[in-house]
């Protein structure tokens, strides 16, 4: 068991691996266990607070018309666990954003964070780019993907080449608005 406190959040890994976040002020239901259920699997806590959760963190049915926030993390859910992106390739997948853009959408998620694989994103030589959240925050990055299998070198980079994502299906990326990576 361990835990790790950055700013406002607190990550507890529990004795039976499951994950804890605790943030100030408390969020009732905020909890990676929680996570599916957020996400579209039944949650028992049907309190306001847990219906003002799920609206802030539900995913637009329409991406097309989504604002660019939405469609980026759109994106960023669809890496699997293991993989990891670049803030480049999120940017160009969106169609029209900056990878710097994707980076202020990582910056601006917060009580999304449970829902969004944010960790997933990484810069361009597949080292880990630094975030406001405190000296820290860097670490708190490597441990989920470590913890997701993902390895680092010495020099703290990740083989883009064995653990980088290919992107979403072309069909979907066709069907909500998104552009296809060109190679």
């Amino acid at each position: 068991a361990w835990h790790l406190t950055f700013g406002e959040c607190t990550i507890e890994r529990g004795e039976s691996g499951s994950y804890k976040t605790h943030m100030t002020p408390p969020i009732p239901i905020f909890s990676l266990e929680n996570y599916l259920g957020i996400m579209g699997q039944e949650v028992e806590d049907e309190s306001p607070s847990t219906q003002i959760l799920k609206d802030a963190v539900k995913e637009p049915s329409d991406l097309y018309n989504a604002n660019r926030h939405q469609r980026i993390y759109a994106l960023i859910r669809r890496i699997a666990p293991g993989r990891v992106s670049t803030y480049g390739q999120i940017a160009a997948l969106e169609g029209t954003s900056t990878a710097r853009m994707v980076g202020a959408a990582l910056r601006d998620l917060g009580i999304r964070e449970g829902t969004v694989p944010w960790q997933r994103v990484v810069n361009s030589m597949g080292k880990i780019s630094a975030r406001g959240d405190g000296p820290l925050a860097g670490e708190k990055q490597r441990i989920l993907l470590e913890e997701e299998g993902v390895e680092f070198s010495d020099a703290g980079k990740i083989d883009l080449r064995e653990y980088g994502w290919d992107g979403p299906d072309p069909g979907w990326l066709d069907e909500h608005g998104f552009h296809r990576l060109t190679r």
